[in-house]
């Protein structure tokens, strides 16, 4: 209804400036007709805009007294029940990750601002090029003299020159950050990564960390550098053509926004429908990286049931929905490139015969319309471009939930759906902060595990240590805990059925986990008072088959050596400090 509006109130003010010697009220019937046409959809979204849900803060008031039992952990923190002490995530709103966005771009300032500086140079120049073109037409249809237009083509070199020379620069310094920039995300986010509680990791798949490092960090970066890039000079030169347009003939301008929202409202909609296949493949595409590293990291395990043709199978299965979901997003894509270049030649056909009508009328010289004509034609170009990397960018980051896309000119950056997700992985907090502890005491030996009671963050409907589960001698029993004392020199071995708590009792003198009630001491000394890498030092463990460098693990020299030498002192290294 809006849309019909806008263009019944646009065909209204053409008509009414045929007549110059128009009314004043008619003048003010036709703007109010315009602005409430472009008001009417505003007012329409207020109006049934749904009512926010209330209560919800007491109904979740209400249910956490209702749990009367509350738990302590190993760092002394209460909580009313198990659901409480889930895993924190940061919640991130769109102005924080803008500022950090900011943040990392500003590390890079001399290049960011020569980059933006260049940008809009190159963009400037380039909205008086249609200018310079259409005086060298009119002068030579107007006079046929060389020495007329001999001044004009200089200047128009010249302008030409210095594009060039802008736009060179624009792509040089936009690569080069985002390089510094990608290099400085990815190194954050493996820092916190590497930080992260091990009960993080058993819920999140290493396929998705590895694809959040990797290829969703550099589509994000490459594709806000790039978007940045293309989208602020199209910006720019669209808010330059308009300005030259209406400066030359606002009718002609009016006219060819007549039909400028619908054909809006229909690549808003391709660009919701590419964001929501963006993220079905995305997750699609998850899914096979997931099932590839399940069975890869597994081989053995696949070869010994002689499985391989079945896990085939199942992958290609897994293929197949990614391209089911290609299909789609190509057709849509066929549909929105018809629509904008329908709207291309609607628009090209309208300045043609408006234009021409007015140049017959003495209203504009040809001249003014081979100019506008340019302008036009560049205005297509640049709003066409301006659409193509929205859709682009909605098909290529539809990587998470909540979309947010907007522009910051100023603050440089556009915020889009991974973002959310890397940066929640790169602000999350660990449940076990590394650096609470700075103890580093003489270290006897003396382990003891008291009252402790223990479940997987990621089964926590499945207790671990409990009465039921785990039963061995040298154990203290309180029928609701788990007491254990390892003294200086004892060999302890841990037997049970699988699942009963041997591997869990490791762990957590590691700690790699915080038990639920309870704690764990070292020489009668809390471990989480421990810093983290002297406690290491003492208590560490190495499982089978483990493939890291040796250098970065064991702080090695770094100095040449041969093979065969630099493996003995690796092996002397590894055995002086118990860690083979």
């Amino acid at each position: 209804m809006g849309i019909f509006l806008y263009a019944f109130a646009t065909g209204k003010l053409l008509a009414v400036a045929e007549k110059e010697d128009q009314e004043v009220a008619m003048w003010i019937l036709v703007c109010w007709n315009l602005a409430a046409s472009m008001l009417h959809p505003i007012v329409f979204s207020i109006s049934i805009k749904p009512v926010d849900k209330i209560g919800k803060s007491g109904q979740e008031k209400d249910s956490s007294e209702a749990s009367g039992n509350s738990i302590t952990d190993g760092d002394g923190k209460v909580y009313q029940s198990l659901e409480e002490r889930k895993i924190e995530i940061p919640e991130l709103s769109t102005g924080k990750i803008s500022k950090i966005l900011a943040i990392y771009a500003l590390k890079s300032w001399p290049v960011l601002f020569t980059a933006l500086f260049c940008l809009c140079g190159y963009a400037i120049t380039r909205i008086f090029v249609p200018i310079y073109i259409g005086r060298v037409i009119h002068t030579v249809a107007e006079s046929g003299k060389m020495g007329d237009i001999t001044p004009t083509v200089i200047t128009l070199s010249g302008i030409a020159f210095t594009s060039l020379l802008f736009g060179g620069i624009r792509g040089c310094m936009f690569t080069t950050l985002t390089g510094l920039i990608s290099r400085d995300v990815r190194r954050d986010l493996f820092r916190s990564l590497i930080r992260q509680e091990i009960a993080f990791y058993d819920k999140k798949p290493t396929g998705d960390l590895i694809s959040r490092l990797s290829s969703d960090t550099s589509t994000v970066i490459n594709t806000l550098t790039t978007n940045l890039n293309v989208c602020s000079r199209n910006g720019i030169m669209i808010i330059g053509s308009l300005i030259a347009m209406l400066g030359i003939s606002w009718k002609l301008t009016v006219t060819c926004f007549v039909t400028a929202p619908a054909f809006a409202i229909i690549n808003k909609y391709f660009g919701r429908y590419f964001d929501k296949m963006a993220e079905k493949t995305q997750n699609a595409l998850a899914e096979t990286t997931k099932k590839a590293e399940e069975v890869l990291s597994q081989i053995r395990t696949v070869r010994s049931f002689a499985n391989e043709e079945n896990e085939a199978i199942k992958y290609e299965r897994a293929l197949e929905i990614v391209v089911q979901l290609n299909y789609k997003r190509a057709f849509a894509y066929l549909f929105n490139v018809w629509t904008n270049e329908a709207y291309q030649y609607i628009s090209l056909i309208v300045v043609l015969f408006y234009g021409s009508y007015l140049v017959i009328e003495k209203q504009m010289t040809a001249g003014q319309l081979i100019t506008y004509f340019l302008y036009q034609t560049s205005l297509a170009e640049y709003v066409y471009g301006f659409g193509t990397y929205y859709v682009e960018m909605m098909a290529t980051l539809g990587a998470s939930r909540n979309v947010t896309f907007f522009f910051f000119f100023f603050s440089f950056f556009i915020i889009i759906k991974v973002i959310f997700q890397i940066m929640q992985l790169m602000f999350r907090k660990p449940a076990i902060d590394q650096s609470a502890g700075n103890l580093t005491p003489e270290v006897i030996g003396n382990i003891e595990l008291k009252n402790v009671h223990f479940t997987y963050p990621s089964r926590r409907n499945n207790p671990i240590l409990n009465v039921r589960q785990i039963s061995l001698k040298f154990l203290k029993i309180d029928f609701q805990d788990v007491s254990l004392e390892i003294n200086k020199g004892e060999t302890v071995a841990l037997v049970g059925p699988s699942g009963g708590g041997k591997s869990s009792i490791v762990s957590l003198i590691e700690r790699f986990y915080k038990p639920l009630m309870g704690n764990i001491y070292l020489d009668g000394t809390p471990i989480n008072q421990f810093e983290h890498r002297y406690y290491h030092r003492k208590v560490n463990s190495t499982s089978h088959f483990s493939i890291i460098t040796l250098n970065r693990t064991l702080d090695l020299p770094r100095k040449p050596r041969t093979p065969t030498l630099q493996w003995n002192n690796q092996r002397k290294y590894c055995v002086r400090t118990g860690r083979m």
